[in-house]
């Protein structure tokens, strides 16, 4: 992290780019626990109008293996922190090749970030999708509006 205030002639830069990463780690958190509450709800509301026991189910082999992938947006930034500094404290590699790695990192970061949310946001709407009149009354919609008779 130290290599962030390094004083050299590119300080400023690498001062905007730790922002960039405060501040898109930290909304990426934000959004990926809201978009896990919304799984956990759906998750538990939806099983649970068949029965108690089927919720169990779903709840205990579903909502494990769905909620790493509401996380990976976040930790697609938060994994950006060192492997910018690790790529700079590499003194074999001209400057060059190291804009150009940087560069890409922040894309790629960027890129899996919005993939994953798109993924997280897609899952959460198609299991609401499935019964929504109770995902509705959980709090969680999909793109399916709940029947009249439901609200």
């Amino acid at each position: 992290m130290g290599w962030y205030f390094r004083p050299s002639i590119w300080l400023p830069l690498k001062l905007l780019i730790l922002a960039w990463l405060i501040w898109a780690s930290l909304y990426h958190l934000y959004f990926s626990v809201l978009r896990a509450f919304a799984l956990t709800r759906v998750v538990w509301a939806i099983p649970a109008a068949v029965s108690f026991v089927f919720a169990l189910l779903a709840f205990v082999f579903v909502w494990p293996s769905l909620v790493p992938i509401m996380l990976v947006p976040a930790g697609a930034y938060f994994l950006q922190f060192p492997v910018i500094a690790a790529i700079w404290k590499d003194e074999e590699k001209t400057r060059r090749s190291n804009v150009l790695i940087t560069i890409a990192v922040l894309v790629g970061g960027y890129i899996v970030a919005f993939v994953a949310a798109w993924i997280g946001t897609l899952l959460v709407g198609w299991i609401a999708d499935l019964n929504p009149c109770v995902a509705w009354k959980a709090g969680v919609t999909g793109s399916l509006a709940p029947p009249p008779d439901c609200r």
